[in-house]
């Protein structure tokens, strides 16, 4: 579905930049990945290039120094014990460089508009938060330094020229792990559009398509739609066909290679 948006906006003549988080295991691996897909759609020669860089640089510099935030009115203290400090305005700052780098790319599009598609931003933060596992000071810097990159994507769509969109996307909410940090102030300004489960309904004419799609005549057995049903339980459709299509290719092993039954859903 985001791809598809992407898609369209290109064609609509936005610049367009998607990321996908999920290999992320480190910030540097975040930096580098954010900043790697920010300058492939520039071209080398643009000054937008030069510009995506020192806004990186200057954002990446604040992880290597000691620096304090403010977190829904609580001090928060990024970087290691005795690194250089940093004063709190640099990261407003750093903000501004990378943000007009941005910025400077939406303006190379035919629209003047940039979509930025990131996904799976919360299975990399979340892996990040969970590998500091019983070092509570460990688990509190990395807090501390999810919550600075929170704010940060939040002050970037706050800039006023309003020329770059920001699509998450992701396997598990950015809300719900927002909360569990309690970040959530840190989301304010995008708006949540659950993807929910079909209902039993749904899911049986999706069934039914899957099995005409095969180039089966009738419907599909009954007692094999409703165990599909039954075992799933959570009827995602990405899940409902991988099932569907894995006892199709089972067909070898049904007892009527035209009738499956519950028992073949079983053993699918």
């Amino acid at each position: 579905l985001m791809r598809e948006v992407v898609t369209t906006l290109k064609s609509d003549g936005w610049a367009a930049v998607e990321i996908d988080f999920s290999p992320c295991q480190t910030l540097a691996d975040f930096m580098a990945l954010f900043q790697q897909k920010l300058q492939a759609a520039t071209a080398d020669s643009s000054p937008v290039a030069s510009k995506i860089k020192s806004g990186f640089a200057s954002f990446s510099s604040l992880f290597d120094r000691q620096i304090s935030i403010k977190v829904l009115g609580n001090e928060a203290t990024l970087g290691a014990p005795g690194s250089k400090a940093a004063l709190p305005q640099d990261f407003s700052v750093a903000f501004a460089t990378l943000g007009d780098a941005i910025e400077a790319l939406a303006q190379e599009s035919n629209a003047k508009r940039l979509i930025m598609a990131l996904d799976e931003l919360p299975i990399f933060l979340n892996r990040y938060h969970a590998n500091a596992g019983d070092d509570q000071q460990l688990k509190a810097t990395r807090t501390s330094e999810i919550a600075a990159l929170l704010y940060a994507l939040r002050e970037q769509r706050q800039r006023p020229a309003n020329t770059v969109f920001w699509l998450h996307c992701g396997s598990i909410g950015l809300e719900s792990f927002a909360e569990r940090l309690k970040l959530t102030h840190s989301l304010s300004g995008l708006q949540v559009f659950p993807l929910e489960a079909f209902t039993p309904a749904h899911t049986r004419t999706m069934l039914q398509r899957l099995w005409a799609g095969k180039g089966r005549s009738g419907q599909m057995p009954a007692p094999a739609v409703e165990q599909i049903i039954t075992r799933l339980d959570w009827l995602v459709p990405s899940f409902t066909q991988q099932l569907f299509h894995l006892l199709f290719s089972q067909r070898a092993a049904w007892a009527d290679p035209e009738q499956p039954t519950a028992e073949d859903v079983d053993r699918a």
